[in-house]
Formats: C-alpha cells, sequence, structure tokens
C-alpha cells in the first residue's frame, strides 16, 4: 500500500492537486492531509482524504510529515509520496514551475504512478524516487556547494538524531517517493516525538531544520546502501 502525505499549507492550491491526486488514489493508495486551520477546503479535502489533520506549521512541510508518519507507520504501508503545496514568495512564475517540476513526475498518469511502485518493488535496494531536474548528484556537486550551502549548523542538528554522511545527494524540493523499509533504517534509533519538535518554521528556509532534513534524508540513502530512481 501507499500512503500520500500532503501538506497543504497553501489551500488555495487544494483544487490543482484535487485533479492531480484523484485519478491516483484508489483502495491500495491513501490520501493523508496536513494544513494548519480548518475551513471550506478542508471539509472538501475530507472527501477524499483518509484523515486530515490540523497542525501547526512547524518545520514547514517537514514537521507535519514525519507527524503523520508516526502515526501511520505501523499501518501497511510500503511506500509514502511526500508532497506539499509548494510556492515561492519572491516569484510566483519560478514558484509554479518549480512545483510542476517536482510532481508531474508522479502525476503523469496512474499507469505511470504504478510503474514507479512497481520498479520499487521489483528493486527494494531503490529507497527513494523522484525528479531527475531537481536530484543534486553528490558526484557532480563539489562538497561544500548546494549540497551544503550556509546550512552546516542545522544539518549537524538534525544529524544528531540520524547519524548519517554529511553529504551526497538527495532531491531539492522535498517531494519524493520513499520506501518504508529504508524510513525504518533511518528512523531505528529515533524516538519521533523527540524528533519532530525540532522543526522549526522560519521564513529564511536556508537554514531551517527543514532544509536540512531536505538533505539528511537523501544522504542516508547511500549510507544505508540504497538507491536513487530518478525520473526523467
Amino acid at each position: 500500500m501507499v500512503a500520500i502525505i500532503l501538506h497543504l499549507y497553501y489551500q488555495d492550491l487544494w483544487d490543482d492537486f484535487k485533479n492531480k491526486l484523484l485519478p491516483i488514489i484508489d483502495d491500495n493508495i491513501h490520501l493523508f492531509v496536513t494544513t494548519n486551520s480548518d475551513t471550506d477546503v478542508t471539509a472538501d479535502v475530507r472527501k477524499y482524504a483518509k484523515k486530515v489533520y490540523i497542525v501547526e506549521n512547524n518545520g514547514m512541510d517537514f514537521g507535519p510529515f514525519i507527524n503523520v508518519y508516526n502515526k501511520i507507520k505501523n499501518d501497511g504501508y510500503d511506500y509514502f509520496l511526500k508532497i506539499h503545496t509548494k510556492k515561492s514568495k519572491h516569484n510566483k512564475k519560478l514558484g509554479d514551475v518549480w512545483r510542476e517540476k517536482l510532481t508531474e513526475v508522479f502525476f503523469n498518469s496512474k499507469e505511470g504512478f504504478n510503474t514507479i511502485i512497481e520498479a520499487m518493488k521489483v528493486d527494494d535496494s531503490i529507497y527513494m524516487a523522484g525528479a531527475y531536474s531537481c536530484f543534486y548528484d553528490r558526484t557532480k556537486e563539489p562538497l561544500g556547494s548546494v549540497s551544503l550551502l550556509d546550512n552546516k549548523e542545522t544539518i549537524k542538528i538534525v544529524n544528531s538524531f540520524l547519524n548519517v554522511e554529511a553529504h551526497g545527494c538527495f532531491f531539492a524540493g522535498s517531494i519524493f517517493m520513499v520506501s518504508n523499509k529504508y524510513l525504518d533504517m533511518l528512523f531505528k534509533n529515533v524516538i519521533l516525538d523527540e524528533f519532530e519538535s525540532i522543526f522549526n518554521h522560519t521564513y529564511n528556509s536556508s537554514t531551517s531544520t527543514s532544509h536540512a532534513m531536505e538533505r539528511l534524508i537523501g544522504y542516508g540513502v547511500e549510507y544505508y546502501n540504497g538507491k536513487f530512481l530518478i525520473i526523467n
């Protein structure tokens, strides 16, 4: 089974995401939604989601993801698709393009979505899947470049829980498919209630704990001898 975990911070984007999601969800693909307020929009969301959680916007999209994962990790889901209503505060057009790049590889068609799941089932060493256009490859990026940016201190904070290599490959933009097998390994020594509490909401996203987690959840793939499925 697959759990799609959507952080609906920008509720005005619900109709766009609904159009992407409805062709995908079925009896084995369930939608879970986090958002920070109960509105007319969430009333519509509840028609399609297995569960809606009203949460604070701590950790931007990562705090809510950890919150839901912690609640459903033992419910039989093999894969988790982490998505969120990504925007740019500085450039609306750029934000729209970035969001589409991240999501189109998963929502192009039901057949395409199933192909990703099947590939991860056939090779269970594939721990994460995401868009080629948003993948940062450590073999092509010098140490200390985009992989770290100015976020070394918060990477240290997050990695004090995870204890993986503090450099590697990752999917920028925090929209990806991840296997439960991998998350079990990544969080095996982590008390998730404590871990969730480290995520902060900040307007400087490049130095946030969520920004650090975006990188570290990717870095851990190779640390645990896994692979990425990079989708064109």
